[in-house]
């Protein structure tokens, strides 16, 4: 079954990376325009990207190109 505001969310997204958009970009703009989540919270981040910077405050030695 399709939510479609769930969709339309989904849509945006895409056509902002189909323009060229970074993951942090796109998450940034999704925050500005305060579109809701899932869980009703309206802050985005890239999960992976986020944590990776979580660890690397710990002193993790991983690396991830940014």
């Amino acid at each position: 079954m399709i939510r479609e505001d769930e969709a339309e969310v989904v849509r945006r997204i895409f056509a902002s990376y189909l323009a060229g958009k970074g993951i942090d970009e796109i998450a940034a703009e999704l925050t500005k325009d305060k579109v809701p989540k899932k869980d009703g919270g309206t802050k985005w981040y890239y999960r992976f990207h986020h944590r990776h910077r979580k660890h690397r405050s710990k002193g993790c030695k991983a690396s991830v190109k940014e």
